[in-house]
């Protein structure tokens, strides 16, 4: 799965107003004054942010229920819906229309599962597999060297990762890549979830192009660098 971090500029005046059974009235959630993780933002950027605001000891309905945060993934076409579910009671949630557009998060009543279930995604979401090989720490510095031999000048604690990052696409998934790769911020940055250790990962994305390989699937290795 891919969520690519999307302007500042489609994230502006995004809003959610939430009104829990168990809780003491609405209370809204603003992009512009309540999120509070990496800029650009992608949708699980947001998706993550949003949790912690709901599960947040300020909120009217803490203490009497929860929020858990899940993804699911849309085969045709393959976008990813993030949904947030309450553990107790249940809750109204009216978005504005930046966020219904970019969360996929619709206006319902009585709900216990905020989310779409018609079908709307999440902004910049490609829901296909993807496989990250070599998550490892790589000093860039091209480090120093003398007669006696050489060393790096970067300490391995504080390097970047270079993964190798692999995908199997279909036609589908190839214009869909195409089209978040198009609006995406700019430098781009992405999460990426990491089958084999079950995480996300996220990455500066760099030459990103598919390549063809039979009539009906390509294969995708964008050149990527990562921290943390």
């Amino acid at each position: 799965m891919l969520f690519v971090a999307m302007p500042d500029a489609d994230w502006a005046g995004a809003e959610l107003e939430i009104d829990h059974s168990l809780g003491g009235g609405a209370e809204t959630w603003a992009f512009d004054t309540d999120y509070t993780g990496d800029t650009p933002a992608s949708a699980h950027d947001v998706s993550v942010d949003l949790s912690a605001w709901l599960n947040d000891a300020g909120r009217a309905w803490n203490g009497s229920a929860t929020f858990s945060r899940t993804y699911s993934v849309n085969a045709e076409p393959p976008y990813i819906q993030v949904w947030h579910t309450t553990s107790a009671g249940t809750f109204d949630v009216t978005p504005n229309a930046t966020a219904e557009s970019m969360l996929g998060i619709t206006t319902e009543t009585g709900a216990s599962v905020m989310g779409d279930e018609s079908g709307d995604w999440c902004a910049g979401s490609l829901g296909t597999e993807i496989y990250i090989r070599r998550w490892l720490r790589v000093p860039q510095s091209p480090g120093a060297g003398g007669i006696v031999g050489g060393y790096m000048m970067a300490h391995i604690v504080t390097s970047s990762r270079v993964p190798i990052v692999e995908a199997v696409l279909d036609a589908d998934e190839v214009v869909r890549l195409n089209d978040i790769l198009g609006d995406a911020a700019s430098p781009r940055w992405a999460h990426l979830y990491d089958e084999s250790a079950s995480t996300w990962r996220r990455v500066a994305l760099g030459r990103a192009a598919p390549q063809r390989r039979s009539p009906t699937q390509w294969s995708w290795a964008p050149e990527v660098m990562g921290g943390g």
